[in-house]
C-alpha cells in the first residue's frame, strides 16, 4: 500500500479512519511483531496478493474482521500515537566488527537478557539456561545476564553471532538505547560504535520498529 491508497481505502472502509488503515498495511508490509507474518499471510491470502482492488463483498469483511480485533486495534494504535525523539540525520551501517559483543578496553558490557529470551535460546541451542545465562537479582523484565568468556559473548564465534536470528533485545538496539520520558521514547546511541555515520540515514520507522519490538518481547516475557 502506498500513500497514494487512501482514498480507495476509505472508499473500501469507509467506517474507518484512514491513518489507521494506512498504518496497518504497512505494518503488514514490515512483519512486525504480534504474529504480524502469520497476519500478513492470512491477510495476503484473502487478497489474492493483488492489493485491495481485488476486494469483493467476502474478501472485505474478511480483512475487516482481522482489522477490528482488540489485539490488533490496540497494537496499531500504539504505533500511531508513539512520541519518539531520535537524532536528527542519523546513519548507521553495522561494521560487523562485534565490539558490541563483549567488553572493551575503556567499557564493560552487560549483554541483559529477558525470561523468554533465555528460554528460546535454550530451545533453539539445546543448552540449558544456566550454561550461557546468570540469573541477576532485578525484579523488571530483564531476569538474566549473558555469560561471557574472555570478555565476549559466549556464541560470537570470531565475529560472527551463533544466535544471530535470535539474538537478545539489548543487540537488535544496540548501538541505540532508549528511554522512556513524559510519554516520550527517547533514543541515545553509543558514540564509539564504528558504525555510526556510515550508511543511508535511518528513518524514522526504523526506531519506530525497534521501539514496538521492545513492547511486544518486554510484555511477553
Amino acid at each position: 500500500m502506498g500513500s497514494g491508497d487512501g482514498g480507495l481505502l476509505k472508499i473500501l472502509f469507509k467506517n474507518i479512519d484512514t491513518n489507521y488503515l494506512q498504518t496497518f498495511f504497512s505494518l503488514l508490509h514490515r512483519s512486525l511483531p504480534l504474529n504480524w507474518s502469520f497476519l500478513k499471510t492470512k491477510v495476503f491470502s484473502i487478497l489474492g496478493r493483488r492489493g485491495p482492488v481485488c476486494f469483493h463483498k467476502r474478501r472485505k469483511n474478511l480483512v475487516l474482521n482481522l482489522i477490528k480485533s482488540e489485539k490488533v486495534i490496540s497494537y496499531v494504535s500504539r504505533v500511531l500515537t508513539m512520541n519518539l525523539l531520535v537524532p536528527k540525520n542519523m546513519r548507521f551501517e553495522c561494521q560487523r566488527c562485534a565490539r558490541c559483543c563483549g567488553d572493551t578496553s575503556h567499557r564493560g558490557r552487560n549483554l541483559l537478557l529477558t525470561k523468554s529470551e533465555v528460554e528460546e535460546i535454550s530451545e533453539k541451542t539445546g543448552l540449558s539456561p544456566l550454561a550461557f545465562a546468570t540469573p541477576i537479582s532485578n525484579k523488571g523484565a530483564y531476569q538474566y545476564k549473558m555469560k561471557k568468556r574472555g570478555g565476549k559473548c559466549l556464541f560470537l564465534d570470531g565475529k560472527a553471532c551463533r544466535i544471530y536470528d535470535i539474538r537478545p533485545l539489548v543487540c537488535r538496539f544496540y548501538p541505540f538505547s532508549v528511554c522512556k520520558k513524559d510519554n516520550k521514547y527517547i533514543f541515545n546511541f553509543a558514540d564509539d560504535c564504528p558504525g555510526i555515520g556510515l550508511g543511508e540515514v535511518l528513518s524514522e520507522e526504523v526506531f519506530e520498529d525497534l521501539v514496538t519490538e521492545a513492547q511486544f518481547k518486554l510484555k511477553t516475557s
